[in-house]
């Protein structure tokens, strides 16, 4: 799938992350939009461990939350006792949520600062 606007900001034009939101995520570094690991739901190690860690971290709300870590250009599932810097929360699967394919843009933008 290619990108045509900013994963972060929704700005035209970009087919990553935005010069901007490249600073204000991640310090200015080109980190990839696509994320090299299986999903959360995946019957992987890697997956299994990210759900065993996710209970770690101190955040409200009913959605799942995963922690992560910038790890050269990409992002990667935050190991056991570690600082994550980022939040990664997949798209919800709740029978509730009527369009679930408009959440993550919804609440990037209603959390973005004028």
């Amino acid at each position: 799938m290619e990108l045509s606007v900013c994963p972060s900001s929704l700005a035209p034009g970009h087919a990553t992350y935005s010069p901007d939101s490249r600073k204000a995520l991640f310090d200015g570094a080109a980190i990839s939009h696509i994320l090299p690991f299986p999903s959360p739901s995946a019957n992987t190690i890697e997956a299994k461990e990210a759900l065993k860690n996710s209970g770690r971290l101190s955040l409200s709300g009913a959605q799942p939350k995963f922690g992560m870590v910038a790890d050269g250009d990409s992002l990667r599932y935050s190991a056991e006792g570690e600082q994550s810097s980022h939040i990664l929360k997949p798209r919800p699967v709740a029978m509730h949520i009527i369009d679930p394919e408009y959440c993550a843009a919804n609440e990037n933008l209603t959390m973005l600062r004028p």
